[in-house]
């Protein structure tokens, strides 16, 4: 019951958007009724250029205003970073923000990648996302409060409201913006909300956050208040208009507000201005407020990928390449989606007659029309490749390259439409050097699509279809139609385009939901092992032993050179250690068990990872919590003069024993892991720490203690590929064992992994020191640190961190990678399960 409901609350969101789209298309239907399409076109053709840039001029200074949002944000969590730095990421995600809508989700994905890719915190990134959101509502109330209740536009009829409702509300808006303000002044404690420390803006912020949220507000509305016909109709009700709107086309869960914003200024508007009028300006109005920005943003990612291969600006290549990687696949995804609903506008819309005709003199009407019919698949195409573009698949990004060029040349043969050729030019000019950033060879069948892709597919076939109805409602359409070949036949060219989009998306969708099932998680076979074993034989990491235990699921890439080990707890998906493998291999492995959770509705997690692919995992949209540190000791500091033990135990000595005699020694072995076990109170734990199994143990070297000739003291050793490192699982010692006597098998442990060739030896992971205790720390990461002492055998934190330092460690930072928010405490919860599992792991009963 409990995932039904998880599951419908994410449909639930995408469905009111397909309904609220499909309202405000009837709308506008209706609202449009008697005028026809040329009407609209003519309109655009009226407006004198010196109206059109001072419309752009006005574009511009709005983003630069916008990029304040983020300004005051990062002062707010006392970041350091400088406005340079700032400034392209906040462009670039508030152009997507603003053509994709839902603005925390994909604007915050931006700022996210960028951000953490410039040293800030997840827990940082999403205050800044947060402030960002406050300070715009904070703008809105403010102004929406001041206008609605001094001097509120008309109501339109259509909406049935009493006059005084816009006072009412505006009053209730000024309230809300009063009460911050006396919150704001007033109280200097942070606030708690649910494990999250918000601290209260300081007094200058608020007023930052008025006079920047307030300059967006206006200079978005003069904007389209430049484009209307002069004298017809005041700034205050084209701001009120555009303000309830804006917050329409918000609240509707449409990408972009398409059609919501567009019925709600015709309401507004109708009665002092020309529909058609109103209907061209708000087109023009997206071209230079929505698509113009956006498209930048694409040339500015497109210019950091060419300046990465050209000496003379590698400067800026150095720049640039902290945020240009990471913001490439919403940028180039939103502008393979945009391409689509470009080639389907301009397929369900007449071509120019005098173009068709100088077209008809050199190319035969067979072509032109097959060409039109081929803008549809391939604009159709691109809204499903656009997914894949931003699930970072090669070969979404070949077939992506291909479309462009196929639509490139079916807009020129079919109409002359050089418009759409240019915009299909300038993203595939964008796209091609960047095939180095599409890493993953996975099939687009096999990618989730989330409720908001598969609303915003629906919204443009839909929208586009509506639009070819609308220009054609004048001409009686019928079936025969789609058999109709002539050179001025625009309307069947349009149910053709039609029909030809919808089988496209259509077919995609029936192949997707007819792929094969998706396996459930198994107990590795025998001949999984030995592929593992294999693999973890090549790899650097001592830790890729962990896989040998057998109590983790392995799911391994296509030529099986690389693996995953995971086990599943609740709706948690734990992955150990990073991906095993080659490093070309690594992000591919993380994306596919990334899908496979995703196909189960789970939590990807991923346990004690370090730094090196901490970029890959925020392409994954995951949070990052640090776990604490790995001590991982030099050994070249271990000369033969400087490695004498300091702890001597007579009558005891230190040997390694290779893995083909370890078999004779599991008797004995086995006595001291018992005693150990009974004498420190413990049980076996597992799945991040080895456990005693004879299986395991047979298959790594063993460094023992013997006294009088008995073993009292054990640790079973993994070694990295190329005497990269060393390090210990298991260390356990008999009650008879003499006091010391793990310090005397790790004193002339390390000494003898010098001599052997070992570069490191791993003494595993450690929390942060007061972590736990430390106010300051944020509420997730102190729980984390309670994870080790309740999941881990060491309840005294502190000691064996001060045990660790002795041998001088090089501390390097661990992480675990899951998604954030409230989903964390219960990540933490699996994870302390799956190790207190032991050796019945995943597979007991």
């Amino acid at each position: 019951m409990g995932v039904f409901k998880h599951r419908l609350l994410k449909v639930a969101g995408p469905l009111l958007g397909v309904v609220v789209l499909a309202l405000a298309l009837k709308a506008l239907h209706e609202e449009l009724h008697a005028y026809h399409y040329r009407d609209i076109v003519q309109q655009l053709g009226l407006l004198p250029l010196p109206q059109v840039m001072l419309a752009v001029v006005l574009a511009i200074l709005s983003y630069w205003v916008l990029t304040g949002y983020d300004w005051i944000a990062l002062r707010y969590v006392g970041s350091p970073l400088p406005y340079r730095r700032i400034a392209p990421a906040a462009f670039i995600a508030t152009a997507v923000s603003n053509n994709v809508g839902l603005t925390w989700l994909s604007g915050g994905s931006v700022r996210f990648r960028f951000y953490t890719s410039q040293g800030l915190s997840a827990a940082n990134v999403t205050k800044v996302v947060g402030y960002i959101t406050l300070s715009f509502w904070v703008g809105f109330l403010s102004v929406g409060g001041a206008l609605f209740l001094f001097d509120p536009p008309p109501i339109p009829p259509e909406l049935h409201l009493p006059g005084a409702s816009l006072r009412l509300i505006g009053a209730l808006f000024l309230t809300a913006v009063l009460v911050y303000a006396v919150l704001v002044v007033v109280r200097r404690k942070p606030v708690r909300i649910r494990g999250w420390e918000l601290s209260i803006p300081r007094r200058q912020d608020l007023l930052w956050q008025v006079v920047v949220a307030g300059g967006d507000w206006f200079l978005a509305a003069a904007t389209l208040y430049t484009l209307l016909p002069r004298h017809d109709v005041s700034f205050h009700v084209v701001l009120g208009a555009f303000i309830v709107a804006q917050i329409s086309g918000l609240i509707s869960h449409v990408p972009g507000g398409l059609g919501v914003f567009e019925t709600v200024m015709l309401l507004f508007l109708s009665d002092r201005v020309p529909k058609p009028t109103i209907l061209g300006t708000l087109l023009l109005y997206r071209a230079i407020y929505y698509l113009l920005p956006f498209a930048a943003s694409v040339a500015l990612i497109g210019v950091y990928e060419v300046g990465q291969r050209r000496v003379h600006v590698q400067r800026f290549a150095v720049t640039a390449g902290r945020w240009g990687s990471a913001l490439l696949p919403p940028v180039f995804a939103l502008a393979t989606f945009v391409a689509g609903v470009f080639l389907l506008i301009s397929s369900v819309t007449p071509s120019l007659e005098d173009r068709l005709a100088w077209l008809d003199r050199f190319v035969p009407l067979s072509v032109m029309e097959a060409s039109h019919l081929l803008s549809s698949l391939v604009g159709a195409s691109l809204l499903l490749l656009s997914r894949g573009i931003q699930r970072r698949l090669d070969g979404a990004y070949v077939l992506t390259v291909a479309m462009l060029v196929a639509g490139i040349v079916s807009a020129l043969l079919r109409g002359l439409d050089v418009g759409t050729a240019l915009v299909l030019a300038l993203l595939l000019a964008c796209l091609l050097p960047c095939h180095r950033e599409f890493y993953r060879k996975a099939s687009l069948l096999h990618e989730h699509f989330t409720g908001g892709w598969i609303l915003a597919i629906i919204a443009a076939v839909a929208a586009t279809t509506w639009l070819g109805f609308f220009v054609h409602r004048h001409v009686e359409l019928s079936e025969d139609m789609l058999l109709e070949f002539v050179l001025h036949g625009d309307a069947p060219r349009f149910l053709r385009a039609s029909v030809g989009a919808a089988v496209v998306v259509v077919v995609f969708a029936g192949a997707h939901l007819l792929r094969p099932l998706r396996p459930q998680p198994e107990r590795p076979s025998e001949a999984d092992l030995s592929t593992a074993r294999e693999i973890v034989s090549r790899s650097p990491r001592a830790a890729a032993h962990l896989a040998l235990l057998g109590d983790k699921s392995l799911l391994f890439n296509e030529s099986r050179t690389g693996f995953v080990m995971y086990a599943h707890q609740g709706r948690g998906w734990v992955v150990v250690g990073d991906p095993v493998g080659p490093e070309e291999e690594l992000p591919g492995l993380a994306w596919r068990f990334h899908e496979e959770v995703d196909h189960h509705d789970g939590l990807t997690v991923f346990y004690d990872v370090g730094t090196e692919h901490l970029p890959l995992y925020v392409d994954l949209g995951l949070s990052l919590q640090k776990l604490g540190e790995d001590a991982r000791v030099p050994l070249e500091a271990y000369s033969r003069d400087e490695a004498a033990p300091r702890t001597v135990l007579e009558g005891c000595h230190f040997e390694v024993v290779p893995v083909d005699a370890v078999g004779a020694l599991l008797p004995e072995l086995k006595r001291v892991s018992d005693d150990w076990l009974s004498h420190s109170g413990h049980r076996e734990k597992g799945f991040t720490i080895g456990y005693f199994d004879e299986r395991y143990l047979s298959q790594c070297p063993i460094a023992l203690v013997r006294c009088e000739g008995r073993v009292v003291a054990f640790a079973n050793l993994w070694a990295g590929e190329g005497r990269e490192e060393l390090a210990a699982d298991l260390l356990r010692f008999a009650a008879e064992a003499p006091p010391g006597v793990m310090d005397f098998l790790l004193e002339h442990l390390l000494p003898w992994a010098h001599r052997e060739g070992y570069r490191w030896f791993n003494l595993g992971l450690t929390p942060s020191p007061g972590f736990e205790r430390d106010a300051l720390a944020p509420t997730w990461s102190r729980l984390g640190s309670l994870l080790f002492r309740h999941g881990e055998h060491f309840e005294d934190l502190q000691a064996l961190r001060a045990f660790k330092a002795r041998f001088h460690p090089n501390w390097e930072p661990r992480y675990l990678v899951s998604p954030g928010g409230m989903a964390l405490p219960f990540v933490l919860a699996d994870v302390a399960v799956l190790i207190s599992r032991g050796p019945e792991g995943r597979w007991g009963p």
